[in-house]
């Protein structure tokens, strides 16, 4: 099966247009047209089979344009204006990814109630003296979920490893780095690691529960966050890089889901399941996977280049443009022109994008957001400072501005009874 072919078959699944039965169906057609001399493509075929129709088809190898799309669980319907297919929609209510509905269409085959919607068969299993109560929520590697400690009813996360993954080693050996790397930071901005353990088949770590919101949840709701409150965000998420970088530890994946937010405000970093140890010469990795979110990536990750603390600092000044202006600075039809553009293209202008934030901070997110990892600051401490530097010129300026109005009466007054009195002392000479 040809990239192209692969590309689009991923497509047709993970928007709920085929399932797997269906697809299979439709490479085994299209192999066997093929086998015959006739040019086709996978979408040609479905086309054929009567399995997508051509508004499936336009919407998803097309240009940008309005989508609707709906929840597969809850039956959610969202209204996309700029319909993107290289991103991920989630249901804002039970976060399932979202699939493709187009107007006056039947619900794709994925909809129908499928062999029950594969109902977590972890929940209520012990894993060593923990039970899993409840699925927190499921990532690239694996499922997070909530746990109590039989004996001391402690409440904690537990993150498992899918089976599938555990059986290939170098994977395996990420899930124990990130154990061993979490194992050695003790922050309050980092969600602290218990242990790690292995159960049957199933790698699992134990960490600290945080009885929070993801900051990509707030981003929903909020769209964006008043400079105070961002900078007072990013601050705790620096503070946490700091610890982590004073011990040889890169995050290398810091965006709006791996920080959660308590009830307090406190936010706190999680998932150093790609973190770097900086001592390592090797960087354990899957067969064509990029490690890091592309829309958070330095140019340095994206071109596959030494990493450093530096690499932190440009995805935190990234997250910090998300914060203040409610959009990513860089976003492409793909992931290579994603990747081109942060490598290739200079950041924005934040306050052409929000006339309320202020030049100084502007400033800071440019240079943590540097082509040149050495252009950025030279620490996550520094990057604090210089944000402290920005928000308290703004609160000068602000300050001088917002004099109220019979102040600046009493001290024109003032000046103009002493203009007054030295003209009239002059006149006396």
């Amino acid at each position: 099966m040809g990239a192209e072919t692969q590309r689009i078959g991923h497509l047709f699944v993970r928007f709920g247009l085929l399932d797997e039965s269906r697809l299979k169906q439709c490479l085994e057609r299209l192999q066997q047209l093929r086998s015959e001399n006739q040019a086709t493509t996978l979408a040609k075929v479905a086309l054929d089979l009567g399995f997508v129709r051509e508004e499936h088809v336009r919407l998803l190898l097309g240009p940008e344009g309005p989508a609707t799309l709906r929840c597969p669980q809850c039956d959610r319907p969202y209204a996309v204006a700029q319909f993107q297919v290289n991103r991920k929609y989630k249901c804002g209510e039970c976060k399932s990814y979202l699939v493709l509905l187009v107007e006056g269409a039947p619900k794709p085959a994925p909809a129908a109630p499928s062999p029950s919607p594969k109902k977590e068969p972890f929940e209520g299993r012990l894993f060593g003296p923990y039970r899993l109560t409840r699925l927190v929520g499921k990532g690239g590697m694996g499922a997070v979920f909530e746990a109590e400690h039989s004996e001391t009813h402690e409440r904690v996360a537990v993150k498992v490893l899918a089976e599938q993954f555990a059986k290939i080693p170098d994977v395996a050996k990420r899930f124990k780095r990130e154990a061993s790397a979490g194992g050695r930071l003790d922050h309050p901005n980092i969600a602290a690691v218990h242990d790690i353990d292995r159960q049957d088949q199933f790698y699992y770590i134990v960490s600290e529960f945080v009885d929070g919101s993801p900051l990509e949840k707030v981003i929903l709701k909020d769209k964006r966050l008043t400079p105070d409150r961002a900078v007072g965000i990013l601050r705790q998420v620096l503070s946490g890089l700091q610890h982590a970088h004073e011990r040889g530890i890169i995050h290398r994946d810091i965006k709006p889901g791996n920080v959660l937010l308590t009830s307090d405000g406190q936010a706190k970093l999680i998932d150093f399941g790609i973190a770097k140890d900086e001592e390592a010469r090797t960087v354990l990795t899957m067969a064509g996977t990029v490690l890091g979110s592309p829309s958070y990536m330095s140019p340095e990750q994206a071109q596959g280049e030494e990493i450093g603390p530096a690499t932190d600092l440009y995805s935190a000044g990234v997250l910090l443009f998300v914060l203040l202006t409610g959009r990513k600075p860089f976003e492409g039809r793909n992931l290579v022109e994603t990747l081109s553009k942060h490598v290739k293209e200079p950041v924005p202008s934040l306050t052409s994008l929000q006339r309320d934030i202020p030049e100084a901070l502007e400033r800071v997110v440019h240079r943590m957001m540097a082509k040149d990892p050495a252009k950025r600051y030279p620490s996550a401490e520094a990057t604090i400072e210089a944000l402290d530097r920005a928000m308290r010129k703004t609160a000068r300026r602000e300050g001088l501005f917002h004099v109220p109005w019979w102040v600046w009466g009493a001290c024109a007054s003032v000046v103009l009874a002493t203009l007054l009195t030295c003209v009239l002392a002059l006149r006396w000479l």
